[in-house]
């Protein structure tokens, strides 16, 4: 007998954005560090939250961080 075992990958699309402003300083809420920013794309300007497990990776966001959604 043969077994097989197949996993589907969700493949999602993203897309690449590229911070332009930071809007407000890291924040901390249910249990990790948020940072909300203005953001550019392929698609136009934005403005995004961005979720970090740590403090210190949420203050490395300054413009030109790259991110994608």
């Amino acid at each position: 007998m043969i077994s097989v075992t197949v996993i589907y990958k969700n493949n999602m699309n993203l897309i690449d954005a590229w911070v332009t402003k930071v809007q407000e300083k890291p924040y901390y809420e249910y249990d990790k560090w948020w940072v909300k920013v203005e953001s550019v794309d392929e698609g136009g300007n934005g403005t995004n939250t961005l979720m970090f497990e740590t403090k210190e990776e949420a203050e490395r966001v300054q413009p030109g961080y790259k991110f994608q959604h």
